[in-house]
Parts: structure tokens; C-alpha cells; sequence
């Protein structure tokens, strides 16, 4: 029987690997970071919560934001609004990537209308 994690802890561990991937980048900010799922943007502002396997998560983050002098903050965004995000879970890159446009050389957002 395989361990499947649920979607909180999957929504957590995206925060995770994107400040473990940009850690070293985001020192000395505070940052906002938009998600869609009620219980991980109260587990990172409140730091506390019910569930230890998000607890565990959340103090990874407190420990990347110690180490690396960064501050973060979980804002609440709809999930009809959350479009690029769920394309990427979904394994949906053609789609993502239709999103975006090339300008000199770098990928910029496309406008998007929920």
C-alpha cells in the first residue's frame, strides 16, 4: 500500500522546494506567496496546527527563513484564480507554457482572465 500524501501537505511541500530552489535568492525579503489551500496559508501565518505532518513542514520553513534571513507570509487566492500553479500539478506543461511569451530570449505571463 503506498503512502499518498494529501493535498495539504503536497501544497506545503510546493512552498518548500520553491524557497529551497530560490533560497539563496529571496535572502533579506519578505515575501507573499499566493496558494489556494486554506490549511497551509493558516499553518505558515499562525505557525501552529493540528496536523504534525504539516507541522514538520512548517518548521522547515522557519528553519530555511532563520538560516537564509527571509520572512513569509501565505496569502489565500482562489483556485479558479490559481490557473498557472494547477496547470503545473497537473502535469499540463504544453498548456503552461501557452501561457507565457517570449521576449528576448526571456518567458514573461501572458495576461490571464480567470
Amino acid at each position: 500500500m503506498k503512502n499518498k500524501l494529501s493535498i495539504d501537505k503536497l501544497e506545503l511541500l510546493a512552498v518548500i522546494m520553491s524557497l529551497e530552489q530560490w533560497k539563496e535568492d529571496i535572502s533579506g525579503n519578505s515575501l507573499v506567496f499566493l496558494c489556494d489551500n486554506e490549511a497551509c496559508v493558516k499553518v505558515v501565518n499562525k505557525r501552529i496546527g493540528k496536523c504534525p505532518k504539516l507541522m514538520v513542514g512548517m518548521k522547515h520553513i522557519a528553519q530555511l527563513g532563520l538560516v537564509n534571513d527571509f520572512s513569509l507570509e501565505l496569502e489565500w487566492i482562489d483556485t479558479k484564480s490559481n490557473i498557472l500553479p494547477d496547470l503545473l500539478s497537473r502535469n499540463e506543461e504544453r498548456k503552461f507554457l501557452s501561457l507565457f511569451q517570449d521576449v528576448h530570449g526571456v518567458l514573461l505571463p501572458k495576461r490571464v482572465d480567470p
